[in-house]
């Protein structure tokens, strides 16, 4: 059992088609963002368990280990949304109840008036198809925001979230 191998492999037909322009992307970030051309990864984080120890653990002892309870009080549950700046490393983070499309909106708005996207021209934000970003609704919603910046979205294949950046930071 700890000889374990598991690997991801994308069944999208257009997987060519979507991965080299999200690739080129990653590989041009830098360049782009010298011109004021901001590339991100946008995704989220589900069900981030909040836990509390009962009883609380006991501190290390001269020769002792730190000593940690099985059991534990549940304290909620977060969804972690984050971008990430693909040529800086920067991030930018929000925690919610929920995850919803209403909520991933919020997220956005929040990150397109944040420092990150100060004086940037064009922002390419990539993102997963997952049913969070809503792809038949987010088109909609952007072209309704008066931003001072265009907003360009790409699309990763489907079943190919290994070619998503955030996850480092997930």
């Amino acid at each position: 059992p700890w000889r374990y191998h598991s690997w991801q492999h994308s069944t999208d037909p257009q997987f060519v088609e979507k991965a080299v322009p999200v690739l080129d992307l990653y590989a041009r970030a830098p360049a782009l963002q010298a011109q004021g051309e901001l590339t991100l990864y946008a995704d989220e984080k589900t069900s981030i368990q909040a836990r509390q120890r009962v009883p609380p653990p006991k501190a290390a002892a001269p020769g002792e280990v730190v000593q940690v309870a099985d059991r534990y009080k549940r304290m909620g549950a977060l969804q972690l949304f984050c971008a990430l700046a693909v040529a800086s490393g920067l991030t930018f983070a929000q925690t919610r109840l929920t995850k919803k499309f209403a909520d991933f909106k919020a997220f956005l708005g929040a990150l397109f008036h944040s420092s990150l996207c100060t004086g940037i021209k064009v922002l390419h934000l990539i993102l997963d198809n997952g049913p969070t970003h809503a792809p038949k609704q987010l088109a909609t919603w952007l072209a309704s925001l008066e931003l001072t910046f265009e907003v360009r979205v790409y699309w990763l294949p489907t079943y190919a979230s290994w070619l998503d950046q955030v996850e480092i930071i997930f």
